[in-house]
């Protein structure tokens, strides 16, 4: 498997409190994960879902800016 591939997927996306200490984060679902990871806390993201990010990407940075 190479980035080339498929595009990059985003399933979701939302402003969070919890992923880097004391920082207000937009943080970016995205899919078709390789890692497999044993307990993984959002399975569904290995899956090849959503959309593709790159044609959305600076609309959504832009809808979160302020």
């Amino acid at each position: 498997w190479k980035m080339t591939d498929a595009p990059l997927k985003y399933v979701e996306c939302a402003v969070t409190l919890e992923e880097v200490p004391m920082e207000i984060s937009l943080t970016i679902a995205i899919s078709n994960c390789r890692f497999r990871c044993h307990g993984c806390h959002s399975a569904y993201l290995q899956q090849d879902v959503g959309k593709p990010l790159l044609p959305v990407l600076m609309t959504l940075l832009r809808r979160y800016e302020e």
